[in-house]
């Protein structure tokens, strides 16, 4: 389990941008950066503008593990920020600016669990590997550049 704590300040959005590329490049996630980064990045922008408007300063912590399904990404805040994170749109207009975030989530996540009174946000990003069509194509593709090789000894 990586963890990474931020403060809210001018570099803290770097930090995260640099925490999930290492974490997609350390497990060989590439072709998964966008489709992670992008909702990992969104949440945790806007729980830290959250936490700057609130004046509250507390730090986020980001987490990731694996997980049966993947790989999850954990946001935590120490305002219940996500408590309104649900399976409807919210029509208040004091949420709006987590409207954006809860679409991308709504879309790129595979799954989203709310925790602790909605002060943590758990992503989950399924991340099982190659399909099995796939893989046989690829074995065909291969056989076909290999032919076995016989060595002889004089």
């Amino acid at each position: 389990m990586e963890t990474l704590v931020i403060q809210p300040d001018k570099n803290s959005m770097k930090q995260v941008e640099e925490f999930v590329d290492a974490v997609c490049y350390n497990n060989h996630l590439d072709n998964y950066l966008a489709t992670i980064s992008v909702p990992v990045i969104k949440v945790v922008q806007d729980t830290l503008q959250s936490s700057h408007n609130s004046a509250s300063n507390e730090p986020v912590t980001i987490s990731t593990e694996y997980c049966h399904e993947g790989i999850c990404f954990t946001v935590h805040s120490y305002q219940n920020c996500f408590s309104h994170f649900s399976s409807s749109f919210p029509l208040q207009s004091s949420l709006n600016s987590f409207f954006d975030s809860i679409q991308v989530v709504k879309l790129l996540v595979d799954e989203f669990e709310i925790l602790d009174n909605g002060s943590t946000l758990r992503m989950v990003f399924f991340v099982r590997g190659i399909d099995a069509k796939e893989a046989s194509r690829r074995k065909e593709v291969l056989s076909l550049f290999y032919q076995p090789a016989m060595v002889e000894s004089n």
